[in-house]
């Protein structure tokens, strides 16, 4: 099974289990564990409202803040937008089974069913490389801002974003030709299967080592490593503050690098449970068919869903401009300067 598979795994396992042994039986109807239950159809719809409401208004209030074309704002933006899309994919394409359970007799759904999966795993992983080319902007900015100065421009800073987007959408295509759906025999849901291109082992280990090199071995070291070093540059510049009076465009480079290093170490909180998850399917050790592995990966899509919602909260600790600027927006727009 390849790396999106296990993704998708992830987010859309509904096994059957036996209350006494925990184990999958064939002929036994469908049930799913009331934990799994309610955090799909409960906590994580609450959770994505939360996410796309404040990522959305953290889209507004960065656009309407003096220095929204600062390239630092405009990478907040796109993985604000990345991560909205995600949730709101996510949801369209797995968790509405949850509350519409009609829907899985009907074939529209299913049928669109591999788009939405496909756009989910897309603008993950776009969240993931703008993560990535925002910690390299960072490391330039505060390690060597004369050649910054040069390099950071908004046009070349739109260009890579345009870049990750085409290249997660291109990449990420064999996703949605990787199944299909048919119908349960003697039943009138549906369900996805894999076609004869998903079956192809060809594909599936040149597309699993691919998407290990492109959205593993290189953003994840590139983003740790550069990020120690914007933390030790952060105690530095902490120190230095304190014999010295900062200029407004240290005190501005400080609170986007503050800002993304928060955002880095909320990453790798929830994704940490995700990859060992993936690790520990990928040799086998895990039993997809004992009911816990639905309980543990639920509560891993959770942590998902928790990283593209928590950046909005993070802005507004890592940000007093940020705060300022929501409250004078949603509490007294007239009154801005006071």
């Amino acid at each position: 099974m390849n790396g999106t598979e296990i993704l998708l795994s992830i987010f859309n396992e509904t096994l059957q289990f036996n209350n006494q042994s925990g184990e999958l039986t064939s002929n036994q109807p469908v049930v799913i564990h009331p934990l799994v239950f309610w955090i799909q159809a409960l906590v994580i719809p609450l959770v994505d409202i939360v996410g796309v409401s404040g990522n959305s208004i953290s889209i507004y209030v960065l656009l309407t803040d003096k220095k929204t074309f600062l390239t630092g704002n405009i990478y907040l933006i796109a993985l604000a937008v990345a991560d909205t899309l995600s949730m709101i994919f996510s949801y369209a394409g797995i968790g509405i089974l949850y509350l519409i359970p009609s829907l899985e007799t009907s074939l529209i759904f299913w049928t669109l069913k591999p788009g939405f999966l496909w756009l989910m795993v897309c603008t993950a992983s776009a969240s993931h490389w703008i993560i990535t080319i925002f910690t390299v902007e960072r490391f330039f900015a505060v390690c060597y801002p004369l050649a910054s100065v040069n390099k950071a421009s908004r046009r070349r800073t739109a260009i890579l974003l345009m870049f990750v987007y085409v290249f997660c959408l291109i990449t990420n295509i064999p996703v949605f030709f990787e199944k299909q759906p048919v119908q349960i025999e003697n039943s009138r849901s549906y369900k996805l299967v894999l076609t004869e291109f998903g079956r192809n082992r060809i594909y599936t280990i040149v597309f699993i080592f691919f998407h290990i090199i492109a959205y593993v071995i290189i953003p994840i070291p590139v983003i740790m490593i550069l990020n120690v070093v914007l933390i030790r540059a952060l105690i530095r510049a902490r120190a230095q503050r304190e014999v010295m009076v900062q200029s407004t465009h240290e005190a501005e480079k400080s609170r986007v690098t503050v800002t993304l290093v928060t955002i880095v170490i909320l990453f790798f909180v929830c994704h940490a449970p995700y990859a060992i998850l993936s690790i520990l399917y990928t040799v086998g050790v895990l039993d997809l068919k004992h009911w816990t592995y639905s309980v543990i990966s639920s509560i891993v899509t959770l942590l998902l869903h928790v990283n593209a919602t928590g950046n909005f909260v993070l802005y507004g600790l890592a940000s007093v401009q940020f705060r300022n600027r929501l409250i004078s927006i949603f509490l007294c727009r007239g009154q801005t300067k006071n």
